[in-house]
């Protein structure tokens, strides 16, 4: 399996957010160090990551609270694919 990135990690974000729940309006990627497996046993993987900071608007709070408690992506045991929110600011 190759790792997204550039546009297609973009597109994927855009994606799943839509199905999380989300209206995405800024989307700002900033790429990670991977993580790794630990350990003895550990199998030799490793998961490209993305942080991806912007505004959303909810769209449906049923599915965005589903993702919150479950994360999104195959990397979630890695600490990938959690999703963090606070509300916007108002001027």
């Amino acid at each position: 399996m190759v790792p997204l990135s550039g546009a297609d990690a973009d597109q994927w974000w855009l994606r799943r957010a839509a199905e999380g729940g989300l209206d995405l309006h800024v989307l700002t990627p900033t790429n990670m160090d991977p993580a790794r497996p630990r350990g003895k046993d550990a199998k030799p993987i490793r998961h490209s990551l993305i942080r991806y900071d912007g505004t959303a608007a909810v769209t449906d709070p049923t599915v965005l609270t589903r993702a919150l408690l479950t994360g999104i992506g195959r990397a979630k045991p890695y600490g990938a694919g959690l999703l963090s929110l606070a509300p916007a600011a108002t001027t």
